[in-house]
């Protein structure tokens, strides 16, 4: 699945689960910044959307990478999503580990929460649920 897809499907499920959701990732606004700005009750996160294969790194710029630690120094809520195409599964990383993830296996030890992509619906709740506890 491309990026832009599972970015549209992860877009669609949490608009129907009542987010605003901005489709933010450009250059031209700011070097680094991730994929998309979700809103949910007055809450705000950043989430980063990788796709990967089987033994491949993650393509993530060192500017995404910088750009995530700064966030996340500020206290900003920051999540980085891979879903790998083979097996189907989703794991989201927070955004204090960007610096360390490059292959699949690396995300699922640091993940917080896996999940497949038929799942979908059942992370992304979760993920609003974080984005109210981290700014309470």
């Amino acid at each position: 699945m491309k990026e832009k897809r599972l970015s549209n499907l992860v877009q669609g499920t949490l608009e129907q689960q009542g987010s605003h959701v901005s489709m933010v990732e450009s250059p031209e606004v700011s070097a680094g910044i991730l994929d998309l700005n979700i809103c949910t009750n007055g809450r705000e996160v950043w989430l980063e959307l990788k796709t990967v294969h089987a033994g491949e790194k993650a393509k993530i710029r060192s500017s995404q990478r910088r750009w995530s630690k700064l966030r996340v120094a500020a206290g900003g809520n920051v999540w980085w999503l891979c879903h790998q195409e083979s097996t189907g599964l989703i794991c989201l990383v927070h955004g204090r580990y960007a610096s360390e993830l490059s292959t699949f296996d690396t995300w699922r030890k640091l993940c917080e929460i896996m999940v497949t992509i038929e799942s979908l619906g059942t992370l992304l709740p979760w993920l609003t649920g974080l984005i109210s506890e981290s700014q309470d």
